[in-house]
């Protein structure tokens, strides 16, 4: 069994999206993912399914590892990512974010 595999099987990621009020065709942000996390693997395909937008907020848009993981658009549709620290907050221009 994958360690992806375990992780969904031991957190309840259906019960969790559901209290988070996750619908399609909403915009997802996911605040420091890192190079990809499982929820990577579950929302950026989500998004890509019906018709949403997922959003990566990193330490560094510019991740090479964080890009390297989500490069196949095939699985994880049109990836964003923007820079989000202390110092700034590159999430500014967006207007309407659906779910944390």
């Amino acid at each position: 069994m994958s360690a992806i595999r375990r992780v969904i099987n031991t957190a309840h990621p259906v019960e969790s999206l559901t209290f988070w009020g996750l619908k399609p065709g909403m915009t997802i942000v996911e605040v420091d993912p890192g190079a990809k996390g499982w929820w990577t693997e579950i929302l950026a395909p989500y998004a890509k399914a019906t018709g949403g937008h997922y959003i990566a907020a990193l330490g560094n848009a510019k991740d090479e590892n964080f890009w390297k993981e989500v490069a196949d658009t095939s699985i994880y549709g049109m990836v964003s990512a923007n820079t989000l620290t202390p110092q700034s907050n590159d999430l500014k221009p967006i207007r309407q974010i659906s779910c944390w």
